[in-house]
């Protein structure tokens, strides 16, 4: 046989082919993935994250429309003249002859002797302001128990009888009773046409110191007399 050189040149040419590619179907078929799958998952998640977060957290204004504001208390300075600041046993009524009276006394046990005054209707029998206040020079407190009202009309004018018994404390200790009957008087106030307006006021006090309970609840049961 007659050897030929080309035709093993040829031979190793083709099989030199072949092997390249098998060599390329192995490297196609082993190769990792691709890195855009890679960020096409990150882009799904991103999403749901930024979702939840959006969803979970309450917006700033409403935190504010819920909350209740907090109330600032100024205490009042002692002296500044507010009526809270008044005795909280201060009794000043004038509407009937019983107050009247718990009024007057009221200002005498508070040592407010010029209100006390004031009580009193003016007159020529009234004994001037510093007369007056200087009786109760030794007084400490009074206890007042009335009866029943007797009550008259003149003119224009009622009267009212108003039967008393009064338990003096004295600043030494002492106690002394006095019983009887006050006279107090008010001008209609419907004629009262000009100021100064006329209040309700005592006239006069027919008393009498007793020497006890017995007898003055005896002066307090005989009641006043029609008071004019």
């Amino acid at each position: 046989m007659t050897f030929r050189p080309h035709y093993i040149i040829t031979a190793l040419f083709i099989l030199l082919l072949a092997a390249c590619g098998s060599s390329s179907d192995s490297t196609a078929t082993t190769a990792p993935p691709t890195e855009p799958a890679a960020t096409e998952t990150t882009a799904v998640v991103e999403p749901t994250v930024a979702d939840a977060s959006t969803a979970t957290t309450p917006p700033e204004s409403t935190s504010t429309a819920t909350s209740k504001p907090t109330a600032t208390l100024t205490p009042i300075p002692s002296g500044s003249g507010d009526v809270d600041n008044a005795q909280p046993d201060y009794l000043d009524d004038r509407s009937t002859p019983v107050a009247v009276l718990e009024s007057l006394y009221n200002a005498i046990n508070s040592k407010q002797y010029a209100r006390a005054y004031s009580y009193w209707e003016e007159s020529n029998d009234l004994a001037p302001f510093d007369q007056f206040s200087a009786g109760y020079a030794d007084t400490d407190q009074v206890e007042l128990t009335t009866g029943d009202v007797n009550t008259g009309a003149a003119a224009g004018n009622r009267y009212y009888g108003v039967p008393v018994i009064l338990h003096v404390s004295q600043t030494d200790g002492s106690q002394q009773i006095f019983a009887g009957c006050y006279t107090l008087h008010l001008a209609q106030p419907d004629i009262q046409a000009a100021p100064p307006f006329h209040p309700m006021a005592i006239q006069r006090g027919d008393l009498q110191q007793v020497n006890s309970d017995a007898d003055a609840r005896a002066i307090l049961e005989q009641g006043c007399q029609e008071a004019r």
